[in-house]
Order: C-alpha cells, then sequence, then structure tokens
C-alpha cells in the first residue's frame, strides 16, 4: 500500500463515525427458479470473535419458473422486476450490490510465468501483446475485461503460478444494467468458480486450508467441477446432457427415487463426474483426494445425495452445513427453509465476503477469501472516489467543529462583565465612547485594505495556479451528494470529461451550471440517460485557463 492509499484508508477510518461506509455488498444470487439477497454483517464485527458471523439479512423469492442457464439473454425485464420486488422485501440499506456470473462465460486459465513481482507483472501485462506472449490463445482480447491473480511466486525457480480470466465487456454490461434497473449500484462482479471457491474456503478449518478441496457444482446448464488449493485452481465443466439436467430438477420433487430408472441416471451423471475429475488428476496434475463437496442448486438436496452415493469413484461425499454457524435473523429463517438444502447459498455466500474496502482494512478485520478478482470496468476508480468523498466530509466535520469552538471561544472571552455595579457601568461607558472612536479609524483601515486587496488580486492573476489545478482541487466540494463521479480524463487542450451516476437529474444540471456560474468552466454541455432509479451523465467540460 502507497503512503498515498494509508493516508486515504486512515481518513476513512477517521470519518467513518460520522460518514456511514457500507464495508460489506449486496450479494444477488440467481437460481435456477429462485432469486435470493444475502448480506452479511459488516466484516470488521467478523474479527471480535470466531464465531462472528451473522447474516445480515437473507431474503429468497421464488420465480415461479425456471429462467434457463442464460437467463438475461431472454428474461431481463422480468428478471429486473423479479430483483426489484426481492430487495425491497429483504429491505437492503445499502445500494452497493454485487453478483456472479456463470462460470461458461469466462475464459479461466492457469498460467506460469518467468518469476516477476506484482508490482513488474501490473505494468507488464499492460503491454500490448503481453498475454499472447505467454498463451497463443489470448491473442485477441479485444473487446474483454481482462482479470489476474498471482497465486504464488518462487524466484529459485523463476516461476510466478497466475489465475488468469477474461470475458466479454458486453456481458459484463447487461449483468450491472440489471442490477442498476433494479435499483441496485454495482461493485462487485465475480466469476461463480470463484464465489464457490470463497464460499466453501471461509467455512474450512485450520487444518482444513492446508489440504486441496474438490468442489462438484450441479446447475442446470453450469456443471463444473473445481479443485483447488491455496496456490491453484483448476476448472473443468462435467458434461451432463440436458436430458440428465431436466432429470435432476425432476428429482428435487420426489418422494421416492428407487429404481432401475433412477439407478441408470445416477449412473450417467456419477461417470460425467468421475471423467471430469479424472481430467484435473491426469491432465492438469492436480492432487488425488478422497473426498468432495457437492454444492447443488437444486432446493432438495436429499435425492441429489442418494442418487450419487457410492457412484462417483472411491470418493466420498461431504455434505456442506453452509449455514450452521452463521446467525440468521429470525423473522427470515423462512427464507433459508424454502430449500432443504443449505449448499445452495454457497455461491452468494463467497460473494458477500467481497467489499470495495473503502476504509482499506487489513486482511485479519475482513471475512477470509482466497480469491478477490472483481469484473466490474474502473472498479479501482469507484474506491478512490468514495475515499475522496469520504474525507471530504471529514474535512467539512473538522471546519465546522473549528468555527464552533472558536464562536464559543469568542463568546466565553468578550462578554463584558460591565454590568455588575455602578462603577463598571461607567467604566463602560468610556469605553464605548473609545470604541467609536477605534471604529472611525477601522474605516479608514478598511478603505485602505480594500486597495490592497484589489492591488493583490491584479497580481494573484499573475501568480495563480493554472485552472486545471484550481478545477480539481474543487471539483470534490462542488459534486452533489446523490452523485458518484466513476471516470475522469482530461486533454491538453482544456477538455475534461466527466462520467458518472446520480439519483437526481436536476442536480447534475445543478452541478455543470455552478462550474460555468463559478468561472472554473468556460461551459459544460451535459448528455443523461436513466437507467432504472439512477440517471448515467456525461459532461463534457472547458477549463478556464490563468495565466
Amino acid at each position: 500500500m502507497s503512503r498515498s492509499e494509508a493516508f486515504l484508508s486512515s481518513a476513512v477510518q477517521a470519518a467513518s463515525k460520522i460518514h456511514t461506509v457500507q464495508d460489506n455488498i449486496v450479494a444477488v444470487k440467481i437460481h435456477p427458479d429462485s432469486i435470493s439477497v444475502l448480506q452479511l454483517d459488516p466484516a470488521m464485527d467478523a474479527a471480535a470473535s470466531s464465531d462472528g458471523w451473522r447474516l445480515d439479512r437473507i431474503v429468497t423469492w421464488s420465480l415461479g419458473r425456471n429462467v434457463g442457464p442464460a437467463p438475461l439473454q431472454e428474461d431481463f425485464e422480468y428478471l429486473v422486476n423479479q430483483i426489484r420486488q426481492v430487495r425491497i422485501e429483504a429491505n437492503v440499506t445499502g445500494l452497493d450490490a454485487g453478483i456472479s456470473i456463470p462460470f461458461s462465460q469466462f475464459d479461466t486459465r492457469i498460467l506460469n510465468l518467468p518469476f516477476m513481482l506484482p508490482e513488474e507483472l501490473e505494468d507488464e501485462s499492460q503491454l500490448e501483446g503481453f498475454w499472447g506472449e505467454n498463451d497463443p490463445e489470448l491473442n485477441d482480447l479485444d473487446g474483454k475485461i481482462v482479470r489476474y491473480q498471482i497465486l504464488s511466486a518462487n524466484e529459485n525457480e523463476d516461476r510466478t503460478t497466475v489465475l488468469f480470466s477474461s470475458i466479454p465487456e458486453t456481458t459484463v454490461k447487461r449483468y450491472t444494467d440489471l442490477l442498476l434497473e433494479a435499483g441496485l449500484m454495482p461493485v462487485y462482479i465475480e466469476n461463480e468458480a470463484f464465489s464457490l471457491v470463497n464460499g466453501i474456503y471461509t467455512k474450512l478449518s485450520f487444518e482444513d486450508l492446508q489440504k486441496p478441496q474438490l468442489i462438484v457444482h450441479l446447475c442446470p446448464g453450469h456443471n463444473v467441477v473445481i479443485g483447488f488449493t491455496k496456490n491453484s485452481i483448476e476448472i473443468f465443466p462435467i458434461s451432463v446432457s440436458e436430458f440428465d439436467d431436466a432429470l435432476l430438477l425432476e428429482l428435487e420433487e420426489l418422494d421416492d427415487i428407487s429404481g432401475e430408472f433412477w439407478d441408470e441416471v445416477g449412473i450417467r451423471v456419477g461417470e460425467h463426474i468421475n471423467q471430469a475429475i479424472a481430467y484435473l488428476n491426469e491432465v492438469k496434475n492436480f492432487p488425488t483426494i478422497k473426498s468432495f463437496w457437492l454444492v447443488s442448486e437444486h432446493k432438495n438436496i436429499g435425492n441429489v445425495e442418494i442418487l450419487l452415493r457410492d457412484r462417483v469413484g472411491n470418493l466420498r461425499l461431504k455434505k456442506i452445513e453452509l449455514l450452521e454457524d452463521i446467525e440468521v435473523p429470525p423473522d427470515q429463517a423462512k427464507f433459508v427453509d424454502y430449500f432443504n438444502n443449505s449448499s445452495v447459498f454457497t455461491s452468494a455466500l463467497g460473494l458477500a465476503t467481497q467489499s470495495i474496502n473503502i476504509a482499506g482494512y487489513d486482511d485479519s478485520q475482513r471475512y477470509k477469501k482466497l480469491l478477490d478478482i472483481n469484473f466490474l470496468p474502473n472498479s479501482g476508480n469507484i474506491r478512490t472516489f468514495r475515499q475522496f468523498a469520504a474525507v471530504n466530509k471529514l474535512l467539512i466535520a473538522a471546519v465546522c467543529a473549528v468555527f464552533v469552538a472558536s464562536t464559543l471561544m469568542m463568546g466565553i472571552t468578550n462578554i463584558p462583565e460591565l454590568v455588575s455595579s455602578s462603577s463598571k457601568v461607567a467604566a463602560y461607558e468610556a469605553l464605548q465612547g473609545e470604541a467609536q472612536t477605534e471604529a472611525i479609524r477601522y474605516k479608514g483601515l478598511t478603505k485602505k485594505l480594500d486597495k490592497l486587496r484589489d492591488n493583490e488580486k491584479k497580481i494573484s492573476d499573475f501568480t495563480e495556479p493554472k485552472g486545471f489545478t484550481i478545477f480539481m482541487s474543487s471539483l470534490a466540494t462542488m459534486l452533489p451528494q446523490d452523485a458518484e463521479l466513476q471516470k475522469l480524463n482530461v486533454k491538453s487542450d482544456g477538455t475534461v470529461t466527466l462520467e458518472g451516476l446520480s439519483l437526481s437529474s436536476s442536480a447534475i444540471n445543478t452541478f455543470a451550471a455552478e462550474l460555468v456560474k463559478s468561472g472554473l468552466a468556460t461551459q459544460a454541455p451535459i448528455t443523461q440517460q436513466k437507467t432504472g432509479g439512477y440517471y448515467r451523465f456525461t459532461i463534457n467540460a472547458m477549463i478556464r485557463q490563468k495565466g
């Protein structure tokens, strides 16, 4: 962490007493036939004790129909309406939200690069063609959002192991638009495979943290096996047919699955899982282990467990009691009971541990997780802008405090005690005459001071900083409180482009007008577009230069 980042983090922590910071995000999970909203208590509370886990809210909303493996292409407006309703039902206090995108939409792979420091890799990754030089299949990354995380590095072996993942920008935009239209502010977009890993990792014992782990995730259209350790992760799809996917959905409604028909289904699905695990072991050299975690998106996991028991090689199926030691608000327990399967919340719980960490808390003060990869465009700017907003409020509060303290001190020291006796009254009248004389002298001095100020202003025209410096220093205080700046682009000709979101159209119009009225800009035309409960705005301002 740089000195500037450390300063901003410390300032935000100091400002937290007067500026509420949403440390945790609202995790939105789209199930095959329902939607869940899950929010953890602020992460700082988790560090206070080993049993500090507590759900701030959890609400599940039945869709009444299956939305399919690619819900946003066919059911966008329907899902917007449903998410908006479940958000209202959950009485979500924070607007910052995140959502996981199915792993099948990503290109995810492990790359073994020469040893380099994180700062060196960050610089190298910005160079055109860098990823293609290390993997020929990564030559064409135009129109894609690329993210990576260093899993391990060894200078002696000249090796840096990197988890690489990319996704088309258009896909991410569909999911961010989904949240915006539903009245939520997208701040975290995650690969669902990473959410699953974090959901399991965050609940592992210290002993299990050191061991390889295997996850079998069954979800219609997105079946996958994931193997991970602290220094590696491998993902491979399970080739379950559409026919068997449909049978697994039907399975959750049955009371009895005995018989030859369901035995054959279990054998087929188990064989596909075996093949995926064998690929990780034999091709990806993932360690062979004796058990796996079953994560199912089906409402009733009991029948799925029976179906797969003793049919995934010699591996032992480990049942996840995900919410066993997490406190659930009593009035929301009914939503957990909607599923006879707590594993269905695994990816949502993993996503809910993420945050944009405005206050810069270290890992000991946050929920533990293995992966932290955010696919939201310009995600780093959100944290910086939020920090500046918090610091700005801290400065305003400090100025107000100084003003109040000064006023009190002046009042205490200057209240005349001239009426306590007749002698003091006489002295007061004498002082009053002297004060009138001094007032006349003060008027004369004021006129001279005004002339000096006029001269000073003329000189300052030659000595003031350039208009850009004044513009930037004034921007944070002028931006409306219900608006958020997401992008700032400065050109050499003095043109500044500001892009962001606002809850109020009139506030942005007032802001643009104030830029011109204050003399900071000669013009500030606006373009706005309403998206759900927000207004996307772009202001192209021409900075007034001073010489």
